[in-house]
């Protein structure tokens, strides 16, 4: 049970991370599509007093566009030391602004909501942060079945604060298709290293 509280927090931080550093798109989308935010690298330094970095961790996020509900953020991060996960949450308001001026410091509330992917439905717990409307379901399990939903075309519907949307999911597409090239959980569990060969000055660092 630890363990996966442990899996749940650091799939929330992910996404977490990204609330406050992703940048809003500027276009008007018309059509379903993923559009990639910024790729993300950080590194952990604790056992050596920060001399060097103990790994580097790297995130790629996809953020659907062109619906008219909540918006559908999918996450992959891995790191240095070979462990790797999907994250996923919802942006409940579309026109939200929070990420043009975001603030560093993340205050988020539980909320409860029902989640229905293809014909099978469930209640979920989810963080929830305010500011942004962002939602981070706590059963990591989601993050996949939103992965499959995509890939499968199946249908999903969120009611949440007392509102049913049907979630317009953007097809597979070239974004999308490098998404799951990158990520260990999708491509077979290849790895690429060599994103994590660069100057340490360039990543952010989180010190333990």
């Amino acid at each position: 049970m630890a363990n996966g509280r442990k899996h749940v927090a650091l799939a929330a931080f992910g996404l977490a991370f990204c609330i406050g550093g992703a940048q809003a798109d500027d276009t008007t989308e018309t059509a379903l599509a993923w559009v990639q935010q910024p790729d993300k690298i950080w590194s952990a330094d604790g056992a050596d007093g920060g001399r060097s970095a103990d790994f580097y961790t790297f995130t790629r996020v996809l953020k659907s566009s062109g619906g008219d509900g909540p918006l559908v953020i999918l996450s992959c991060t891995f790191n240095s030391r070979g462990k790797s996960m999907m994250s996923a949450g919802f942006q409940l308001d579309p026109e939200n602004t929070y990420e043009d001026v975001p603030k560093k410091s993340l205050r988020t509330n539980t909320m409860s909501g029902k989640l229905t992917i293809g014909d099978k439905r469930s209640s979920e717990r989810f963080l929830y942060h305010a500011a942004s409307s962002k939602i981070i379901p706590r059963d990591p399990a989601v993050a996949r079945k939103l992965f499959n939903a995509v890939v499968k075309n199946r249908p999903v519907t969120l009611k949440a604060q007392n509102k049913t949307n049907a979630i317009a999911l953007p097809p597979v597409d070239d974004v999308f298709k490098d998404y799951v090239n990158v990520c260990p959980l999708t491509n077979g569990g290849k790895m690429d290293l060599s994103i994590f060969e660069q100057d340490s000055e360039d990543a952010a660092s989180l010190i333990d």
